[in-house]
Parts: structure tokens; C-alpha cells; sequence
């Protein structure tokens, strides 16, 4: 247990730093241009994301004990799926935090 709370501390340390990025700022400003009709250029989102091929090097493999957190972070694999797609995909998602 003790271990699983290391891991997901750690996760929301990643998540935390990726939601203030300067990427993320760029990337919500391009949103907001977009939905005030004032479009910079099209903002790219993919919602298929082909998850067994995007695990290359083990890091998207089980490392919690506990189901139920897995279940509660709403998880793939014990990474949320959004910072893997922001670590992986090329495309503009917004981490909100």
C-alpha cells in the first residue's frame, strides 16, 4: 500500500508539472482563440490512441498492488491517459489542474 501511494504521488507530481508548463498556456490560448471564432489554426485532438502499441518501453505496465486505485485515478495501465498522450501524441489537449 505504501508503495502505491509513492506511485501515485509521484503521478500527480508529473501531472502537476505538465499542467504548468508553458506548453499547456500556448496550447490553452490556441482553445480559447479557436472558441472566440478568432482561430489562429485548427487545433488537432485524436481520441483513438492505439494503447498496446503506445506501451514501446514498459512504462505504461502495472506497478499499484491495488485495484481500486486503479479504478479510482481512472488509469491506463497505473498512467492517466491524458499525461501519456501529452508526453506521446502530437496534438493540442489541455491539462487543466
Amino acid at each position: 500500500m505504501k508503495n502505491d501511494i509513492a506511485i501515485l504521488r509521484g503521478l500527480a507530481r508529473e501531472y502537476a508539472a505538465a499542467a504548468a508548463a508553458p506548453r499547456n498556456d500556448e496550447r490553452r490560448a490556441l482553445h480559447r482563440a479557436c472558441n472566440d471564432l478568432r482561430m489562429i489554426r485548427p487545433v488537432v485532438l485524436i481520441d483513438e490512441i492505439p494503447w498496446p502499441q503506445m506501451d514501446f518501453d514498459g512504462s505504461l505496465t502495472c506497478r499499484c498492488a491495488c485495484d481500486i486505485t486503479l479504478k479510482d485515478i481512472s488509469t491506463c495501465r497505473n498512467r492517466p491517459e491524458n499525461l501519456v498522450e501529452w508526453e506521446r501524441a502530437v496534438m493540442e489537449m489541455v491539462l487543466n489542474y
